[in-house]
Parts: C-alpha cells; sequence; structure tokens
C-alpha cells in the first residue's frame, strides 16, 4: 500500500531524524559494521521513536491506496 496525503504531525517533527537513523544503520549493515541483526534492533527504536504514531496517522487519515 501507499500513502498519498500530505505529511503527518508526527513526520514533520520526526521524520528527518528517523530517516537519518534509517541511512547510517543501513549503511552500516550494507558496509559490514553491523550485523544483518541491527535492522531488528532499529525497527524496535523506529517505532518507540515516532514510527508508531506515523503508523496510526497513516492509516487514520484514510489516504492509503
Amino acid at each position: 500500500s501507499a500513502y498519498t496525503g500530505n505529511p503527518t504531525p508526527t513526520m514533520v517533527a520526526k521524520g528527518p531524524s528517523l530517516r537519518d537513523e534509517e541511512v547510517k544503520t543501513f549503511t552500516e549493515i550494507i558496509m559490514n559494521a553491523k550485523p544483518v541483526e541491527a535492522f531488528d534492533e532499529w525497527v524496535k527504536k523506529w517505532m518507540e521513536s515516532g514510527g508508531k504514531d506515523i503508523l496510526d496517522e497513516v492509516n487514520a487519515s484514510g489516504q492509503v491506496q
């Protein structure tokens, strides 16, 4: 599915830092600086750091195709 609406309040407030951490973690995994299992840790941290709120806002918007 795809979200087709405007950025949610949490996307605006926390999106940049969440994306920075995503790029950092994925790069470290690709460069073999962290094990693949670091992805699971990143998901947990992403959810706790605002990702869950973003998902809730997106699902409540009704703009998911």
